[in-house]
């Protein structure tokens, strides 16, 4: 069976909540990406990587913690 990755939404969003940001706006207009974007993501839309990056970036991320948030393995069997 192949693993396949997806955005883990909830840490994504507690991670942003973590770092201050209370609206996808907000986050939006640090990262320097569109709200539209962030909206798509939090909704579990996998991000470019150059996005992937301006979002750990702007929250600070560790690599080890974008990781699990950018490629949480996805073990349902669809």
């Amino acid at each position: 069976m192949k693993t396949r990755y997806s955005v883990d939404t909830r840490s994504l969003k507690m991670s942003m909540i973590g770092a201050g940001f209370d609206t996808y706006t907000a986050f939006a207009k640090a990262a320097g990406i569109s709200d539209k974007t962030v909206s798509s993501i939090a909704k579990g839309k996998n991000p470019a990587y150059s996005i992937m990056c301006k979002m750990a970036s702007t929250l600070n991320l560790s690599e080890e913690t974008a990781g699990k948030i950018f490629f949480h393995d996805n073990l349902r069997v669809t």
